[in-house]
């Protein structure tokens, strides 16, 4: 009777024991599982919640008037260099669409080809002299961005482009020791960008092609390159 009770008691005890340890087991496999379903949970809803942002604009400018004054080099004639000087005033449509219109003053400096054949007593009747430009466009921004400059600011800008037509005023040296004047039309091809320093103000850079009817020699592509501070109202 007596070991009959005994081993009641030694069953009693064991299984006693082997719950905590069945427990324990459990929780360890579901610690085991609980991070990796967590980590899945999170990648479904994250692609599930995925929503793309684009920032505004720091620097808006629809309906705002664009004045830059600018100086420049227009550097593929071989007997002049030209520096043209000149204002141009943009109405801005909207952020990416404006209606440009511009115009130069063009200064005409001998190149070193052109004093080294007149020290040499060589005749060279230079055509299609320019002394100014007007010109209409339409630009398109469709570039908005901005850099970190010496990683100290962000800067501002953006990347345009255009096209237009105008007028040249040309002289041609006639051969009795005169000038003739003359007026021609052009198409005006442009990019550049806008750098901006403030809501106000800004640093521009121009590259713009023109494209005339020289008076000889085909066609003309004057390609100037210049430089201007704009502001904004």
């Amino acid at each position: 009777m007596k070991l009959t009770q005994w081993t009641v008691v030694l069953t009693l005890a064991l299984a006693a024991l082997s719950v905590p340890s069945a427990a324990k087991a459990q929780t360890a496999g579901a610690d085991e599982q609980s991070p990796t379903l967590d980590g899945d949970l999170d990648t479904f809803w994250a692609e599930q919640r995925h929503v793309r942002v684009l920032q505004r604009r720091l620097y808006e400018r629809d309906g705002e008037v664009q004045l830059t004054l600018f100086v420049g080099g227009i550097p593929n004639d071989p007997f002049l260099n030209y520096w043209p000087v000149g204002l141009r005033a943009a109405y801005h449509l909207s952020e990416s669409i404006a209606l440009e219109a511009g115009g130069s003053y063009v200064i005409g400096v001998d190149t070193e080809l052109r004093k080294f054949l007149r020290d040499n007593d060589a005749t060279v009747f230079l055509q299609d002299q320019q002394q100014w430009r007007a010109n209409l466009a339409l630009v398109w921004s469709p570039m908005y961005g901005k850099f970190s400059f010496l990683g100290t600011k962000l800067a501002h800008f953006d990347w345009f482009f255009g096209a237009g037509a105008g007028v040249l005023g040309v002289e041609h040296e006639n051969g009795e020791g005169g000038t003739e004047s003359q007026i021609k039309p052009e198409v005006v091809i442009l990019t550049g960008w806008n750098l901006h320093l403030s809501q106000r103000f800004a640093l521009r850079l121009d590259y713009h092609q023109g494209i005339y009817q020289a008076e000889i020699g085909g066609v003309a592509y004057p390609s100037e390159l210049s430089i201007g501070g704009s502001v904004f109202f």
